[in-house]
């Protein structure tokens, strides 16, 4: 199973729709589904009537990471992703204009809706944040590694728009990248990620609604000393402990071993 289950977005191209098909047609022959979160597996188990037994869930995580104990950047955060809508990127650069004029941003990424990226710009220009808000298009990975050891925090929001933006917390690559880089996470204040944010305490929720809210969370991170270090640790410690590879794919491969 891919690593997001939309069933609402219907699809208007053939080959998709093809794909999606076969995906039903062909479910009631797979022995194992592995989902990245336990809700979208019930909704998937649900939908195509499939017994949950055959599902497992393993977490979209990095391979075990060394732990960065070099000092990070004070004045950048990192975002990274696809940029387009439902990740509250307008309302991100709009907390920037509540902000102290030395914090900056890195937003590196793909641009898959160019209208999207285009008010981005214009926010920017606006609010004359060009020199503390930079868009990196399309680099290559090793480079956005390097800037995510140096970064101080890192912001990842979703909106509640379709299943897999409801059900993130553990099945999002670019959180668990965050985690593995010793990283405090801004995530979105749904249910989900509220009590992600309770159990490892490596991440402040926000309303991704408000700038406000966002810039105060930001804010936060730079300001308190105490508050940031304790993010800092229990985000990595949130990654040795569950958001690893090595022990995810154990998971997978016990249930492989009783299939056997």
């Amino acid at each position: 199973q891919n690593f997001d289950y939309n069933p609402e977005i219907k699809s208007a191209s053939l080959f998709s729709g093809f794909v999606n098909w076969s995906e039903i047609y062909l479910a009631k022959y797979i022995d194992l589904f592995i989902f990245s979160h336990p809700k979208r597996g019930e909704i998937f188990s649900k939908n195509l009537q499939i017994n949950e037994s055959k599902i497992i869930y393993a977490y979209n995580s990095l391979k075990i990471h060394p732990e960065i104990k070099k000092s990070k950047n004070k004045k950048n955060l990192i975002w990274t992703g696809s940029i387009g809508p439902g990740h509250s990127l307008l309302n991100i650069i709009k907390s920037y204009a509540y902000l102290d004029k030395k914090i900056k941003l890195k937003i590196f990424g793909k641009i898959e809706d160019y209208l999207y990226f285009n008010q981005m710009e214009k926010i920017i220009e606006k609010l004359n944040l060009k020199k503390r808000i930079i868009i990196h298009k399309f680099v290559p990975e090793f480079k956005i590694k390097k800037e995510l050891k140096a970064s101080y925090a890192a912001i990842a929001l979703y909106e509640p728009i379709i299943t897999s933006h409801k059900y993130m917390a553990g099945a999002s690559a670019k959180i668990n990248s965050y985690l593995a880089n010793s990283l405090p996470v801004i995530v979105s204040d749904n249910v989900d990620f509220s009590n992600f944010s309770k159990k490892f305490k490596a991440s402040i929720s926000v309303d991704i609604r408000s700038p406000k809210s966002i810039s105060k969370a930001i804010n936060k991170i730079i300001t308190n000393k105490k508050i940031y270090n304790q993010l800092r640790s229990n985000s990595y410690k949130a990654h040795i402990d569950e958001f690893n590879f090595e022990k995810q794919f154990k998971k997978i491969d016990d249930r492989l071993n009783i299939l056997r």
